[in-house]
């Protein structure tokens, strides 16, 4: 399952019940969407970072236990601002999403 922002997706998928990792989080930037290597790894340093700042508040409420893919399609490398908010908008809808179940 997944959500989309202009640019950015999040796919989820519940862990098995076996599990006991909490979240597990995976960060992709696609060769074909940013075929230089720096541009891609800068993408992703702001993804986990990202991340990092909005994962404890939109998820304060609960133990979750899911994995997460946040993939990155921008042609052009974001800036820091834009990045955070369609993460923080993501994260954000996903934890309304797993609040309701």
């Amino acid at each position: 399952v997944f959500l989309k922002d202009s640019g950015f997706v999040l796919v989820y998928r519940a862990q098995s019940p076996k599990s006991s990792c909490g979240v597990r989080v995976g960060f992709s930037v696609g060769k074909k969407v940013q075929p230089r290597a720096v541009d891609r790894n800068k993408t992703k340093r702001m993804l986990r970072e990202s991340f990092r700042l909005f994962f404890p508040k939109a998820f304060s409420h609960s133990s979750v236990f899911y994995d997460l893919v946040l993939i990155c399609n921008e042609r052009a490398v974001p800036s820091f601002d834009l990045t955070s908010d369609k993460i923080k908008s993501l994260l954000l809808s996903f934890s309304e999403i797993i609040k309701n179940d």
